[in-house]
């Protein structure tokens, strides 16, 4: 009696979010859907999940001797070094330990709390191997680059030369004075008289940079030609340092009865097997060992409600398939595409009519775009469809509410008919600017020149295009033209994405 109670309540949830659904996904106002048949039940099927124990060593190079802890191993010697790593790892997945810490883990945590590849245990040894750096050799120093090793570098001030032109007399290496002085006549007159420049030699003057040797001292390495090395950070040898992690990954798997429906398996992969436990009860029954091939099987037992309805609206049946303790819809049996087609039919017929040629089409789109767009399930199919997303998986996300034909049918169409309303709006953006391109031309002629209207083109030097002046104005009116252009395309495409985002519901 306890179950026949839960599966009415169940029931009830899941007609109420039928309901919500169609009044959520379309422009419809549907109150109540006609349920035919209403078949809520809870199913019960077993969860193997399977965890497959991997060891990895994880070695890390620091700089340095380190002294190696109380529990762990230190070697000079490689080769023993690399034998003890992978004699560790081996070991660590024949030890009981490992297993029984796996075991303990899932059976005390809840269910599914690992779902992805997890390290379940760091072996308590670390294993120290020192050596000397390969990049120094020991030195703990390496050649600077800045000057090859040599200390000294070319002087930025003078470019290696050693001197700079004199600005004293500007590289001429004279200087020139004038003088006031009286001919014959006794008139006075300027007279200009050269000598040289006392500040330099021939026009050039030692670089006080680098003091005329055209070289300074390194500043990376201070002169000394070398650095320290920053592998090792001037120690001259490091320290490989390995730890041994046992990581684990689980895969999950449904074992479902006999009397299973067929598309269980879809329904729950859909959900996720990692999130049973949120949509059902999900309990711990027993576990495997596999010790020869290094897996655990663990097994669950889960309960989830489910739901079949056989839904009848606008004259079609459909069947739907809800499941989970909140219901989640898995499949709606094309519900939507039944609702939908009258807006479908409209959207392919304006793709295809002779009014697209025409400069008033958005007139005619508009009210049909803004009843498309009205429905959520056409806005998801647009943005699953902007982010490269497969017709098949769209299906998959909109609940199979319809088909693959009707989403490529709706994306074409609802491409076509924006693709004509943008090309009509940038045709009319081009002749607006071809209309004003003429008053725009003489008032920036105007401008340039800076002469009255009635004057500007009372000389033919003027309207030259091959004198200077000619060239400043027809490149000052060009530049001009070429940012009108700009703001053009960007005013008509802030205007059209504007436009849609209206017929969408959406004026942000």
């Amino acid at each position: 009696m306890v179950r026949d109670d839960a599966n009415q309540q169940y029931a009830e949830a899941c007609q109420a979010v039928a309901n919500e659904y169609i009044e959520r996904s379309t422009r419809f106002g549907v109150q109540d859907l006609a349920f035919k048949a209403v078949n809520a039940r809870y199913l019960s099927f077993t969860i193997k999940v399977r965890h497959s124990l991997d060891v990895v060593s994880d070695a890390q190079d620091k700089p340095g001797l380190i002294k190696a802890s109380e529990d762990g191993f230190l070697t000079r010697d490689w080769g023993w070094y690399q034998a003890t790593v992978e004699e560790q790892a081996v070991t660590e997945l024949q030890r009981p330990e490992t297993r029984e810490k796996l075991a303990h883990e899932v059976k005390t945590s809840r269910y599914a709390a690992i779902s992805k590849r997890t390290c379940i245990r760091t072996h308590p040894r670390r294993l120290f191997h020192p050596y000397t750096c390969g990049t120094c050799h020991g030195s703990g120093e390496v050649t600077c680059h800045g000057c090859s090793g040599h200390g000294k570098v070319r002087c930025s001030g003078c470019g290696g030369t050693g001197d700079n032109i004199c600005f004293s007399c500007g590289g001429s290496g004279r200087k020139s004075s004038t003088h006031q002085v009286r001919d014959s006549t006794g008139h006075y007159h300027s007279e200009t008289r050269y000598h040289s420049c006392s500040s330099c030699r021939g026009g050039r003057v030692s670089c006080s940079g680098c003091g005329g040797r055209g070289q300074v001292t390194c500043r990376t390495c201070g002169g000394s030609g070398q650095v320290v090395c920053a592998a090792c950070a001037g120690h001259g040898s490091m320290t490989k340092i390995t730890e041994t992690r046992t990581y684990t990954t689980p895969t999950f798997f449904g074992i479902y009865p006999k009397d299973k429906p067929s598309y269980l398996h879809d329904a729950l992969s859909k959900l996720g097997f990692e999130t049973l436990n949120e949509h059902g009860a999900v309990m711990f029954q027993r576990l495997e060992r596999m010790d020869n091939e290094c897996l655990i099987d663990f097994y669950f037992e889960c309960t989830i409600p489910l739901c079949d309805l056989t839904v009848e609206v606008d004259g079609q049946t459909t069947q739907w398939v809800m499941l989970g303790r909140f219901p989640q819809i898995h499949d709606t049996g094309g519900i939507l595409e039944v609702l939908l087609r009258n807006d479908q039919a409209r959207l392919l017929s304006l793709g295809r009519s002779a009014s697209r040629w025409l400069p008033w089409f958005h007139r005619k789109a508009r009210p049909i775009l803004k009843d498309v767009m009205a429905s959520e399930v056409h806005q998801d199919i647009m943005a699953y469809q902007a982010n490269g997303w497969a017709f098949s998986a769209i299906v998959e996300k909109v609940n199979r509410s319809v088909s693959e034909a009707y989403v490529q049918q709706i994306t074409n169409g609802l491409l076509i008919t924006n693709r004509m309303v943008s090309r009509w709006a940038m045709i009319k953006f081009i002749l607006f600017v071809s209309i004003i391109a003429p008053a725009i031309f003489l008032a920036t002629l105007m401008a340039t020149e800076r002469r009255r209207p009635y004057t500007m083109f009372a000389s033919q030097e003027h309207l030259d295009i091959f004198t200077t002046q000619g060239w400043i104005s027809y490149l000052t009116i060009g530049a001009v033209l070429a940012i009108l252009a700009v703001l053009s395309v960007l005013i008509n495409r802030w205007w059209h994405r504007r436009w849609l985002k209206k017929l969408a519901g959406n004026s942000s």
